[in-house]
């Protein structure tokens, strides 16, 4: 009987995983002048202007978000918001962005090019550096190791209470830990790019065109990130309180 309870555990865990991309038809007048079809991605620009849309913009927008990043993280130690910008130029790889750490603890933003060749302006690259920026601020990172943590301390004492090996209840403790808060993470990182973007002069609601134009996310339970449709409305939602306040919005998340 504990067998096939935990096995019924673990197939609604596999299926609540299951994330649906979708990728709508294209529109009718593109921005940049390169179109192509790639694994149901539709690319608009080069590598090279790709990269270069990047690299200036990442320079344009480092000391704006560090600035923002140190207003709410006086009392760490500089590195905390010492950022760093990455490029993964493997065009084999599906359009992605993220945030991580590097050995001395400074926040890196990396890219990968397929990412920049679907992006249409410079408002939706802007946007993306300051919603993988907003995870550091919020500090993400960290929340999320201690779920993990906290995940598979849990999962272990259940297996052992229930006769199974703890090291599988650990690991399936931690993956639901890992997943914890997760597509909230995402939706506060929207709102802290939202206000990276208006600050730094560009137009968050142009910045959503790629979660428009490309449906993602899930409402399942553990799925990583939320559907495209609730991160547009948090984004519209904190543009418009911006615009309310003609500017002068505090950021809070």
């Amino acid at each position: 009987m504990r067998n096939l309870i935990a096995g019924f555990l673990i197939c609604c865990l596999l299926v609540s995983c299951v994330e649906v991309t979708q990728s709508p038809p294209p529109e009718s007048n593109p921005e940049p002048s390169t179109q192509t079809q790639q694994q149901g991605v539709r690319y608009f620009r080069s590598a090279a202007d790709g990269e270069s849309r990047y690299r200036s913009l990442s320079r344009a927008l480092e000391p704006r978000i560090e600035r923002t990043c140190r207003q709410y993280h006086a009392n760490k130690r500089a590195s905390f918001c010492d950022f760093q910008f990455k490029l993964n130029r493997d065009t084999r790889q599906a359009p992605n962005a993220f945030q991580s750490l590097d050995n001395q603890g400074r926040p890196v933003i990396t890219f990968n090019i397929n990412l920049l060749r679907s992006m249409a302006n410079n408002d939706e690259i802007a946007f993306v550096i300051g919603h993988e920026a907003g995870h550091q601020i919020a500090s993400h990172l960290i929340q999320a190791r201690g779920n993990i943590q906290a995940g598979a301390a849990a999962g272990s004492i259940l297996a052992g209470i229930i006769g199974a090996d703890p090291q599988i209840g650990a690991d399936l403790g931690g993956f639901i830990g890992s997943r914890a808060y997760s597509k909230e993470f995402e939706l506060e990182a929207d709102t802290i790019g939202t206000h990276i973007a208006y600050r730094a002069g560009y137009s968050p609601i142009k910045g959503i065109g790629y979660f428009q134009r490309t449906q993602t996310g899930s409402s399942a339970v553990l799925a990583t990130h939320p559907p495209s449709n609730d991160r547009i409305r948090r984004v519209q939602n904190e543009y418009n309180r911006i615009l309310q306040s003609s500017g002068t919005a505090p950021l809070r998340w």
